[in-house]
This record gives structure tokens, C-alpha cells and sequence, in this order.
């Protein structure tokens, strides 16, 4: 683009400063008069140019306005409101309604059904603070309750990563054609979760390192553990002395130091036909006295056990209907050590090595060989069955553990509630406000504070350490363990841990909110044998209260 100026008087006219600044190319003519008249093309120049500053204006000015328009940076400015955090449910909520918490608490407790029986009851929020109690100082029997301060100590003292460790020993290593010349050894740990399945792999593993033969015997040795196999509290519950909620405990178990009855109908007026299992020579006769009859309905029999030396008797009688389906029973067994050993024998004759099938009690030698190990799952695990199945064999075990760990072997009740009673200790609660005789809430001397089960669950809460594995073997609402068929409403929102036994029931644990809020309840309820239900029912409905705050009105 050029400029077609015709001035031919002059090397550059003066209108054509404006050539530079619009980017026009000049072109110089020869001098002539100057033109009175203005070029037209001046005037799209002068108009290109204006625009353009113009539009340079009006882009500032923008920027002016949109800076002026920003927020002054306060504080106060980036908050947000606890409304707000409120709705998003990040956990600053208004003040808790007490009042209604107590009303409508109050109208549940006011049951007639309750008339003589003794309740105790705790509410706090995450931090401890109370929202509600009745008899929140007074003792109760917590029955398995207990269980939840024996857990927290052996997360606490063993930690959730502990294992157990069952070892194999031979007096010597095992020669090229396959042979053991001497004794096979096993060790025990106290592991609760020793069974069947762990057995036969261990047997497995030792026929692939090449055994096929012992010329001694398969010896025992359960030492880390004392002898004393049933503790405080067994003797209350004389009654079902049979019962596997009252097995013995050993530095060498398994199965749970149980065993498995299977009764199926015979011929009618024969007797029914019996199985073991394990089959091993643990048993040493079973005497069958059922009679196979033609009655519609279930089988029930009535099975006792015997000790007869280092071995057991089974006594079986009852009236068998023939077209009943075949009905399992788990009996405890008496001296868990010969139970696991006759069992080894069993499985190793299984994998077809040559053993002599009587075993002995033994220490494992200084120069005992080592040939293999068999390691547990973490402790997370074997308390999940203290917890949420509210095993009483696992807990006692674990028990014994911590005083074998802390204070040597071998374990004992006397220093495994010293271990506890020292943890106790840093949460503040002292040994003379509360009485502990064993782990898992077996008898009646047992007695704790719904106020003292809230202070444990609050620190549980308060330490990252131990507080995921924590909450991982509580039983959950409507989901699993023993609160699985219960509090089918607010399914997944609590967490608790039940106790029971003839007359007692108890629930402690936590609950959220329908505003996500934290809660910490305990409730001990203390009566008669017929109210134990009635106890349910009613801890079912302050779950469910609890649970569905902020309450619609």
C-alpha cells in the first residue's frame, strides 16, 4: 500500500506524517503548490488510527474494572460457614439436642420388662464428651465386653503385624533316601488358628523336602504355654462343661481345640452311624447308645466326653429319627497338646510316611535340627474371630501370648492380665475400680463401668496406630458376626462388640450419625435368664436412635 500524494513543491508534505504511523509507504514527487483541498485518503488514515486507539483504550479500561471488582483479601473472605461444612458433611455441626437424646432415651429404659434388672448406660461424642448416662459409674458384668479390652491391649503390646510361628524339628536332617533317623519335634506358639488344613500343608511340605520315613516317634512340645488349660470363670458354666465356648486353651492347639461329631440316621431300631473328625486315635472308643427310630424331626443327642489318660472317651445317646438329615456337634477336647500330635501322626501316615502312631510329650533339644516352619496370618486376623465371633479360645490364647512375650515364657492368665492391667493404666482407669479374672468374659466375676468401656473406646479412636485394625474386628451392624441378623436398619453405621451370658447382655461401640457425626456408646444390661432378649431389643432400639439423628420431627 502506498500513498499517492501529488505534491510535487515539496520532498514531503506534512499530512503524510501520518504514512509512518498507519505503516503507508511514501512516495516522494516532485515540488508543487500545496493544495488547499485535503485528500480524501487523510481522512481513512486518520479514522484507521483513531480506531485503533480506541480499541487500546477500551482493553485497558477492562482491565481496570475487573481488578476493582476482586474481593479484598481478608481472612474471613476464604472461610466457609459451618453451615456449609454442615451440608458437605464434613463433620461442623451444630450443637447436639440433648434434651431430645434424653427423652427419647428415657422412653425406651422406662420398660416395665426391665423391673429388677440392673442398666447402665453411655453416650459421648468422639472426644468424650458425655450426651447422656444412667449408671455410668456403677459395675456390671460385661460378659464378652471384657473381650474389647483384651483386644486393644495385644494390638497395643504384640501389635497388628504379630505372627505366630509353629516350627519342625528332627534330632537330626533327613538322609538321601528320605529317612528321619530319630524323633520328629513339634513346637507350638500358642497359635489360635492352627487347624486341619495348616496341619496337612505342613505334612505336605515336609513329604516334598523328601520324608518318607521316622524311625522314632512324633514328640510335642507345648511350653510356651503353662499346663493349666481352663481358667477363672469355667466353673460357672459347669453345666455345658462340653461346650466349645469353653475349650481348653495350649501352647499346642487346634481346630480351635475342638472337635466335629457327625450323628446320621441308621436302620430304624439300629443305631445311627457315627464319624469323627478329625479321624484320628485321639478318640480313644466311641460308645454309640442311640437307637435309629421312626419319629419325624430333627436328630438331638446328647454327647459326653470322657478323659481317659492323655485321650478321650465319647458318649453318645438319644433317639435318632430316620428321616432326619445327618446333624453336626462340636465338643471341646481336654488335653489340646496329644489332640494336635495324634493329629500330626494321623496326617503323616496320609502322606504315606512311616511313623510310629503313638506320640510323646517333649521339650525340642538344644541341637534339634530345624526342617520347617509354618507362619500364621497377622494378628488382625485371629482377632477378627475374638471379635467378631467372639471366640473365648482365640482371646484366652491371646492373652497368654502377651504375658509369654512380655514377661517370658511361659505364658500364664496371671501375666497376661498384667499386661492388660498395665495398659489400662495409660487411659487412666486403675486396677482397683474394676475386676478382670480372665480375657474373654467368661463367669460372673468379672466386672467393669459402662464409663470405663467408653474411656478405652475413646482412645482406641484417638491412636492411628491400632484404630483401622480396631475397627476391623468389631462385629458390623446387618453385615457380619454376632450383629449380623441384627439392627437390619441402620446396616453398616455401627460397629459394636456384644456380650452374653445366662442373665447378662452388653453392646459397646460406635455409631454414626445421619450428619456423620462420631458417637461412643456402652450399655450393660444385668438381669434375669428370661430377660436376655428383651435386653437385645432394647440395645437394638438405642442403636437405631442413635443412628438416625438429626431426628425428623
Amino acid at each position: 500500500m502506498t500513498c499517492k500524494t501529488n505534491d510535487r513543491n515539496t520532498e514531503r508534505h506534512s499530512w503524510c506524517d501520518m504514512c509512518e504511523i498507519v505503516g503507508v509507504r511514501h512516495i516522494t514527487t516532485k515540488r508543487r503548490p500545496m493544495l488547499k483541498r485535503i485528500p480524501s485518503h487523510m481522512y481513512r488514515h486518520a479514522l484507521s488510527a483513531l480506531v485503533g486507539l480506541l480499541g487500546w483504550s477500551l482493553l485497558c479500561l477492562s482491565h481496570i474494572d475487573h481488578a476493582s471488582a476482586r474481593p479484598k483479601s481478608k481472612k474471613h473472605s476464604t472461610r466457609v460457614s459451618r453451615a456449609q461444612l454442615s451440608k458437605r458433611g464434613f463433620g461442623a455441626q451444630t450443637t447436639f439436642d440433648r434434651k431430645q437424646l434424653t427423652r427419647k432415651l428415657n422412653r425406651i429404659l422406662r420398660s416395665r420388662k426391665l423391673r429388677g434388672a440392673r442398666v447402665g448406660l453411655i453416650v459421648t461424642d468422639r472426644d468424650g464428651h458425655p450426651l447422656y448416662q444412667k449408671n455410668a459409674k456403677k459395675l456390671y458384668i460385661p460378659a464378652s465386653n471384657t473381650k474389647i479390652f483384651t483386644i486393644a491391649a495385644a494390638l497395643h503390646t504384640l501389635g497388628p503385624q504379630y505372627q505366630y510361628t509353629t516350627k519342625i524339628y528332627g534330632t537330626r536332617p533327613i538322609d538321601k533316601n528320605g529317612v528321619l533317623r530319630g524323633d520328629l519335634y513339634i513346637k507350638g506358639s500358642g497359635d489360635p488358628l492352627l487347624r486341619s488344613e495348616e496341619l496337612w500343608r505342613i505334612t505336605r511340605d515336609l513329604y516334598n523336602l523328601g520324608l518318607r520315613k521316622i524311625t522314632g516317634r512324633v514328640k510335642f512340645d507345648a511350653s510356651v504355654f503353662d499346663r493349666k488349660r481352663f481358667g477363672k470363670g469355667w466353673k460357672d458354666h459347669n453345666h455345658e462343661r462340653y461346650r466349645p465356648y469353653l475349650a481348653a486353651t495350649g501352647g499346642l492347639s487346634m481346630n480351635f481345640n475342638t472337635i466335629t461329631i457327625t450323628i446320621h440316621p441308621g436302620k430304624v431300631g439300629k443305631k445311627a452311624r457315627i464319624t469323627i473328625d478329625p479321624p484320628s486315635r485321639y478318640v480313644r472308643k466311641v460308645i454309640n447308645l442311640t437307637k435309629t427310630v421312626t419319629s419325624v424331626g430333627r436328630i438331638k443327642a446328647k454327647i459326653r466326653m470322657r478323659g481317659f489318660r492323655n485321650r478321650e472317651h465319647i458318649i453318645i445317646r438319644g433317639n435318632i429319627p430316620s428321616s432326619a438329615a445327618p446333624r453336626s456337634y462340636w465338643r471341646r477336647v481336654s488335653h489340646p497338646g496329644w489332640y494336635t500330635a495324634f493329629n500330626l501322626v494321623y496326617f503323616l501316615r496320609q502322606q504315606r510316611i512311616r511313623v510310629n502312631r503313638w506320640p510323646r510329650r517333649s521339650r525340642v533339644p538344644g541341637n534339634a535340627v530345624e526342617l520347617h516352619r509354618y507362619v500364621s496370618p497377622l494378628l488382625t486376623t485371629s482377632l477378627q474371630y475374638a471379635g467378631k465371633y467372639s471366640s473365648n479360645f482365640v482371646t484366652e490364647q491371646v492373652l497368654k501370648t502377651m504375658g509369654a512375650e512380655k514377661y517370658n515364657a511361659p505364658g500364664t492368665w496371671k501375666k497376661g492380665l498384667r499386661v492388660v492391667q498395665t495398659f489400662l493404666k495409660k487411659h487412666g482407669i486403675m486396677p482397683k475400680e474394676y475386676t478382670m479374672q480372665n480375657g474373654s468374659g467368661l463367669g460372673r466375676g468379672n466386672r467393669f463401668s459402662p464409663l470405663q468401656i467408653a474411656t478405652l473406646l475413646k482412645g482406641m479412636l484417638a491412636d492411628l496406630s491400632t484404630r483401622p485394625d480396631f475397627l476391623t474386628v468389631l462385629p458390623v451392624a446387618g453385615k457380619d458376626g454376632t450383629l449380623r441378623n441384627r439392627m437390619l436398619s441402620i446396616k453398616s453405621t455401627l460397629r459394636a462388640k456384644t456380650g452374653t451370658i445366662d442373665g447378662v447382655s452388653s453392646l459397646s461401640g460406635y455409631v454414626q450419625t445421619r450428619d456423620k457425626r462420631m458417637l461412643i456408646f456402652s450399655i450393660c444390661m444385668n438381669g434375669k435368664l428370661r430377660q436376655v432378649k428383651l435386653f437385645r431389643r432394647l440395645q437394638n432400639k438405642i442403636g437405631a436412635v442413635l443412628a438416625a439423628y438429626p431426628w425428623k420431627k
